[in-house]
Protein backbone atom coordinates (compact mmCIF):
# COMPACT_ATOMS: atom_id res chain seq x y z
CA UNK A 1 0.00 0.00 0.00
CA UNK A 2 1.07 3.57 -0.62
CA UNK A 3 0.23 6.59 1.47
CA UNK A 4 -0.81 9.69 -0.45
CA UNK A 5 -1.14 13.18 0.94
CA UNK A 6 -3.40 15.70 -0.76
CA UNK A 7 -2.35 19.30 -0.09
CA UNK A 8 -3.97 22.54 -1.18
CA UNK A 9 -1.43 24.71 -2.98
CA UNK A 10 -0.60 28.11 -1.44
CA UNK A 11 -1.43 31.56 -2.73
CA UNK A 12 -4.08 30.47 -5.19
CA UNK A 13 -1.55 28.83 -7.52
CA UNK A 14 -2.74 26.02 -9.74
CA UNK A 15 -1.66 22.53 -8.80
CA UNK A 16 0.09 22.22 -12.15
CA UNK A 17 2.12 25.43 -11.71
CA UNK A 18 3.03 24.58 -8.14
CA UNK A 19 4.04 21.03 -9.09
CA UNK A 20 6.33 22.45 -11.78
CA UNK A 21 7.85 24.88 -9.29
CA UNK A 22 8.56 22.04 -6.86
CA UNK A 23 10.00 19.93 -9.68
CA UNK A 24 12.57 22.68 -10.35
CA UNK A 25 13.79 22.02 -6.78
CA UNK A 26 13.88 18.25 -7.29
CA UNK A 27 10.60 17.58 -5.46
CA UNK A 28 8.29 15.37 -7.52
CA UNK A 29 4.55 15.67 -6.88
CA UNK A 30 1.46 15.25 -9.04
CA UNK A 31 -1.01 18.03 -9.84
CA UNK A 32 -4.39 17.21 -8.34
CA UNK A 33 -6.29 17.69 -11.56
CA UNK A 34 -4.60 14.57 -12.94
CA UNK A 35 -6.69 12.52 -10.51
CA UNK A 36 -9.70 14.57 -9.54
CA UNK A 37 -12.74 15.39 -11.57
CA UNK A 38 -13.93 17.84 -8.90
CA UNK A 39 -13.82 21.52 -9.83
CA UNK A 40 -11.19 22.26 -7.20
CA UNK A 41 -8.90 19.36 -8.09
CA UNK A 42 -6.60 21.87 -9.74
CA UNK A 43 -5.98 23.57 -6.39
CA UNK A 44 -4.23 20.51 -4.93
CA UNK A 45 -1.09 18.46 -5.31
CA UNK A 46 -0.68 14.81 -4.44
CA UNK A 47 2.39 13.49 -2.67
CA UNK A 48 3.21 9.80 -2.66
CA UNK A 49 5.02 8.95 0.55
CA UNK A 50 7.25 6.26 -0.94
CA UNK A 51 10.82 7.51 -0.35
CA UNK A 52 12.76 6.57 2.74
CA UNK A 53 12.16 8.54 5.94
CA UNK A 54 15.51 10.30 5.50
CA UNK A 55 14.61 11.32 1.93
CA UNK A 56 11.25 12.64 3.15
CA UNK A 57 13.02 14.74 5.80
CA UNK A 58 15.43 16.14 3.20
CA UNK A 59 12.51 17.01 0.95
CA UNK A 60 10.70 18.82 3.75
CA UNK A 61 13.84 20.88 4.38
CA UNK A 62 14.02 21.81 0.67
CA UNK A 63 10.33 22.67 0.66
CA UNK A 64 10.59 24.90 3.73
CA UNK A 65 13.29 26.98 2.04
CA UNK A 66 11.27 27.41 -1.16
CA UNK A 67 10.11 31.00 -1.59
Amino acid sequence: ATLYLWLRVPNGDSGRDYALRLLEEGIVVSPGNMFSIANNGGEYIRLAMVPSLEECKETVDLWRNLR
